[in-house]
């Protein structure tokens, strides 16, 4: 989505404007220390160990989407082999996980 401030048209990701665009505030920190240091307790920040446990499983569902890929364009019969070697694709998250601000244990979306 786009929106006009004055001479400039900015583009931001998702359905509505930044509610803010300054830099945050030496009380914003303070409070997101705060905030931080009351979730701890509750576990719910993932560990290094989970997080490349995603990373890894997000690999594994990208080489399996690749090698789909080529399997179809295989079937197809009309598309050269050295083309086909050239075929990808792309995983892109969204949501909670995209964002950064997933819980431990929760879905990837």
């Amino acid at each position: 989505m786009s929106y006009s401030y004055g001479w400039s048209k900015k583009q931001y990701p998702g359905v509505s404007e930044p509610l803010s665009l300054s830099e945050p505030k030496s009380r914003d920190r303070e409070l997101t220390v705060k905030l931080v240091a009351a979730l701890q307790p509750h576990n719910v920040f993932e560990n290094e160990a989970e997080m490349n446990h995603r990373l890894e499983v997000l690999a594994k569902v990208t080489e399996l989407m690749r090698s789909w890929i080529k399997d179809i364009s295989r079937q197809k019969n009309n598309i050269p082999e050295n083309l086909i070697d050239t075929f990808g694709g792309k995983v892109f998250t969204f949501g909670s996980y995209r964002m950064g601000v997933h819980t431990q244990g929760a879905d990837i979306d």
